[in-house]
C-alpha cells in the first residue's frame, strides 16, 4: 500500500504546533472534531480516517464535504510540514467515482509543490485507496501561502 514507509520516518502533524489545537479536522483538543491522524513522510503528508455514521450522507456513505474537509486539511499540512508555509485554500477540486465508506479505514497521501513564480501560490494533489489496493484519482488544490506564521 502507498501509505506505509518506515516507521522511523513518520512525524506527526496534529499536536506540533502551538496554533491549531481546535482545528474541526485535526485538532487534538476538538471535542466534535474528526482527530485525523496527518503524519509527514519523506516527500508528503498522510493518513488514515476511519468515519462513523455521525459522519454520514447516506447511509453507509461517509458525506462528501466532509471527505473534502479530510482531503483539503491535509493539502494544508502539506503545505505546512513540506515547505514551511501556512496557507489558505483558492481553488480545490476533486472527482469523486466511488462513495467513501463509513467504518472502513482510507489511506490518504497528499504531495505539495515548489511555490509559483509569485512566491506564494502552493498546488498540492491528493489521492486516496481503496480496500483492494487501487488508487483512486487524485483530489487538486491551488492554495496562497501566508507571509505571517499565525495565518493560518
Amino acid at each position: 500500500m502507498f501509505y506505509r514507509h518506515r516507521v522511523e520516518s513518520r512525524i506527526a502533524l496534529p499536536g506540533s504546533l502551538s496554533v491549531g489545537q481546535d482545528c474541526f479536522a485535526c485538532g487534538l483538543h476538538n471535542p466534535r472534531g474528526l482527530h485525523i491522524p496527518y503524519e509527514k513522510v519523506g516527500d508528503a503528508v498522510e493518513a488514515v480516517f476511519t468515519l462513523g455514521a455521525e459522519f454520514s450522507g447516506a447511509p453507509a456513505y461517509v458525506h462528501g464535504g466532509v471527505v473534502m474537509t479530510v482531503i483539503d486539511e491535509g493539502m494544508s499540512w502539506a503545505t505546512i510540514a513540506l515547505r514551511s508555509h501556512f496557507a489558505v485554500t483558492q481553488t480545490f477540486s476533486s472527482r469523486f467515482r466511488r462513495p467513501v465508506l463509513i467504518d472502513q479505514p482510507h489511506p490518504l497521501r497528499v504531495e505539495c509543490g515548489e511555490l509559483g513564480e509569485n512566491g506564494r501560490t502552493l498546488t498540492g494533489t491528493a489521492s486516496t485507496q481503496r480496500a483492494a489496493g487501487t488508487t483512486r484519482p487524485p483530489a487538486k488544490s491551488t492554495s496562497t501561502a501566508h507571509e505571517d506564521e499565525q495565518g493560518a
